[in-house]
Order: C-alpha cells, then structure tokens, then sequence
C-alpha cells in the first residue's frame, strides 16, 4: 500500500474514534452517574424506613414513660400511695390507682418487649449480642 493510502486510512480511523470515542465514554459515564444516585437514593430510603420504624415504636414509648414517670413520682415524691398498701381499703378510686399503676408499668415494659421483638426481625445479627442473653454451655463428652 501507498503511503497516501495509509495515511488516508489512518486519518479516516482517527475521526471514527473521534467521533465514536466521545459518545461511549459520555455513555459510560451516565450509566455510573445513574448508578451511583440509584443507590444513594435506596440509602436514603433506608434511612427513612428506619427513622419511621424508629419513630413508630419511640412515640408510644415515650408516651407510657412518662406516664409511668409522673405515678412514680406521686409514689416516691409526694408519698401519696396508700393505695399499694396491702391493709388499703377498698375504696373504687383506690382500686383504680392501684390498677392504673400496673397497668403504667406492664406498657412501659410491653412497648421495651415490642421494640426488641421488631429488632430482631430487623436485623437478628445486631439484636443478639445486646440482648444480653448467652446460650448455655453445654459439658464436652469426655
């Protein structure tokens, strides 16, 4: 071949590529642009559920704390809790506060039980070690 040919062919391959060239690179780069909002928009997603879940259980949570909190403080503080006494009488009010004051203690500890129910569902891997709870070892046969 000439070198008049080759030199065509050449400058002939060099526009081709300069042509083409631009096009996939550029494509290329959208495909990892959308790509990478894709998953910082399934981050942030993740990041609401798991504020809602937060905020589904912390309300009524809160909520049945302080509760709990203020008949606490009316036993401990202010003293008046003759109704917990076994000699109270049977007066229907008492029998409400007295009731009222389990029942403030069965919610703060029911609302604990659900948060640690929904957790492990969640994720059983996290919730395990901060249960607290171990397995028991059993004796290597000898």
């Amino acid at each position: 071949m000439s070198p008049q040919v080759v030199a065509t062919l050449l400058a002939l391959v060099g526009v081709i590529v300069g042509l083409v060239a631009p096009d996939i690179v550029m494509a290329i780069y959208l495909v990892r642009q959308k790509r990478a909002h894709e998953l910082a928009d399934r981050k942030e997603s993740e990041g609401k559920q798991h504020h809602d879940l937060v905020r589904l259980y912390s309300d009524p949570l809160k909520d049945a704390a302080t509760s709990l909190r203020h008949r606490l403080k009316e036993i401990v503080e202010q003293k008046q809790a003759p109704y917990l006494l076994a000699d109270a009488p049977g007066i229907p009010f008492l029998d409400y506060k007295r009731i009222s004051t389990l029942y403030r203690i069965a919610a703060v500890l029911g609302w604990i039980r659900a948060i640690r129910r929904e957790r492990s569902y969640l994720d059983p891997q996290q919730a395990s070690p901060s249960s607290g709870r171990t397995a028991p070892r059993r004796a290597a046969a000898v």
